[in-house]
């Protein structure tokens, strides 16, 4: 089983093991306002040799916001990572 750690930057972690599920949560626009929409959903799956990174990399690169294995009680910043290591 493949392990990754993110580090944010206040120092809180989120430990991810492989075939745990992140969803992108992204600003969709409306004619009357802006609404937050879920979004792509990535399981994910461990490399030789790369390990968790890539799978976790779809998400993060790709949605501002993004939920996983606690479900919707906690929502994470992408762009509040400041590492993403596999342990």
């Amino acid at each position: 089983m493949y392990q990754s750690k993110i580090i944010f930057s206040n120092n809180d972690e989120l430990v991810l093991s492989s075939d745990d599920v992140l969803i992108g949560v992204e600003l969709c626009h409306d004619a009357d306002e802006p609404f937050p929409s879920m979004s792509k959903t990535v399981t994910l799956e461990g490399s030789h040799h790369d390990g968790l990174i890539p799978s976790i990399l779809s998400i993060v690169c790709q949605y501002p916001y993004f939920y996983g294995p606690d479900g919707i009680e906690t929502i994470y910043n992408s762009s509040a990572i400041v590492k993403i290591e596999n342990i």
